[in-house]
């Protein structure tokens, strides 16, 4: 009878330690497939964005061939001109790349170049577009170049 007695505290710490161990090796379980989802979810993102910027440098390069049409229907009156930079412009806006509405409005550094300032009452405003810049979502894919305002200098001719 002495036998169970001896018994019952081996048991009690076997199941302590197989306990332990479960607990242990479900830790181990949920780290490894914590690494994992994050590995999966860096990979997703990382391929997302190496498929976007490839898809903004296609893209952009697209927008001086249209820079080029809108150069070239100030000169020439073609309709088949007008189709083909229509066709172009509703492709580009399928990818979400839109031109940006600055002008008349106050300069932005973040998405436009200054090239030049003009003489006006008003400072801070584009007066000019040298060239279109364009966004893709929310995202910058190319600067405006523009002419903006400066208030004009009063000479003082008393002196």
């Amino acid at each position: 009878m002495d036998t169970p007695k001896k018994i019952k505290p081996v048991k009690e710490e076997i199941k302590s330690e197989v306990k332990q161990e479960t607990l242990e090796w479900k830790n181990k379980y949920l780290r490894a497939l914590a690494d994992y989802h994050n590995l999966e979810k860096r990979t997703s993102d990382q391929l997302n964005s190496g498929i976007i910027n490839a898809k903004k440098t296609f893209l952009s390069h697209f927008l001086s061939v249209l820079d080029n049409i809108d150069r070239a229907e100030i000169f020439i009156t073609d309709p088949g001109l007008k189709i083909v930079r229509d066709e172009l412009v509703k492709v580009l806006k399928d990818e979400q790349i839109v031109e940006m509405d600055i002008l008349s409005k106050p300069f932005n550094p973040h998405v436009a170049e200054c090239v030049a300032l003009v003489d006006d009452d008003n400072e801070g405003i584009v007066k000019e577009i040298v060239r279109k810049g364009y966004m893709i979502g929310d995202t910058l894919l190319r600067p405006a170049q523009v002419k903006v305002s400066q208030k004009k200098l009063q000479v003082n001719k008393s002196e």
